[in-house]
């Protein structure tokens, strides 16, 4: 699905939930509430995950272009293909994690379902598949590295919680027998996002840092005199320097996610922190829109 499509879907929830207010109401509501936001945010993922691949690539290819008149025909094939390898393995990663956005968008979705039902059988079984194969998924992603970050490093200890008095018993049930799964499989996706965040942050400096930053001062010092234009492509340098900071909309979507579900699970969640959810959710999909635009 399109970013395009993904906020038409998100914005009028968020509308609804605004003139809702941010009373507790029920809760097994917000609980669908919750799920819907899952989902959004599972669909979400890998538009950020393509254009870190993508800044990762052009990073890396500035770094070529610049070394390649340095080197010869052998060593610069030799750069190229090692460099080349360390992108399939970035690659490698990037497509675990969006299979495991792709089994957490099944589990808010059957999430979904189980909230609208009481049935204990079906619904209950399809979960318990979802989770199995999460937790494989996230097993093996754990093992892995982004940019030399090993995703295992930067994972938050397990959170104690309770799960809290729901009058659906399939819902009490479910958050009972997969509740605490679900809070480590969300803080593998927390972890492995910021880490994501943190090397697009890199990758983006690197690159203004080439195409402006270091035009900027070239012309300066060496030029015969400054090009019209200078001081507003100086302007442009910085604001470019200080949007980086958006880079983390995907990770800080993530912990929200995380620590919403807590509150879920603990039956505390209130329709406010669900609203807050969705808004940085579309904060990704702004993220992974400006990073296209870009180019």
């Amino acid at each position: 699905m399109k970013a395009q499509d993904l906020r038409r879907l998100i914005l009028p929830v968020l509308a609804v939930l605004a003139t809702a207010g941010c009373a507790v109401g029920d809760r097994t509501e917000n609980a669908g509430k919750l799920a819907d936001a899952g989902v959004a945010f599972a669909d979400s993922v890998p538009a950020v995950i393509d254009e870190s691949f993508a800044l990762a690539v052009t990073a890396d290819s500035l770094v070529l272009a610049d070394a390649r008149s340095e080197l010869t025909e052998e060593e610069r094939s030799q750069k190229l293909q090692q460099q080349d390898a360390l992108l399939v393995q970035r690659l490698d990663v990037l497509r675990d994690l969006k299979q495991h956005a792709r089994l957490l968008r099944s589990y808010f979705i059957a999430l979904g379902a189980l909230v609208k039902s009481d049935a204990t059988s079906g619904i209950s079984d399809a979960t318990k598949n979802v989770v199995d194969r999460l937790s494989g998924v996230g097993l093996d992603l754990k093992k892995k590295q982004i940019a030399g970050v090993a995703i295992a490093d930067v994972i938050q200890p397990a959170v104690e919680f309770g799960v809290g008095v729901y009058q659906n018993v399939a819902l009490r049930h479910e958050l009972d027998q997969r509740g605490h799964v679900i809070e480590r499989e969300l803080e593998l996706e927390r972890a492995a996002l910021a880490a994501i965040g943190d090397q697009m942050v890199a990758d983006k400096d690197a690159q203004i840092e080439h195409d402006v930053r270091a035009q900027l001062f070239t012309e300066y010092v060496s030029g015969a005199s400054l090009a019209s234009g200078w001081n507003d492509r100086r302007i442009a340098a910085f604001r470019q320097t200080i949007e980086l900071k958006s880079l983390d909309a995907a990770a800080a979507a993530a912990e929200n996610l995380h620590q919403s579900w807590i509150a879920f699970v603990e039956n505390r969640l209130d329709e406010a922190a669900v609203l807050q959810l969705l808004k940085d959710v579309d904060e990704m999909l702004s993220l992974a829109d400006k990073l296209k635009a870009s180019g």
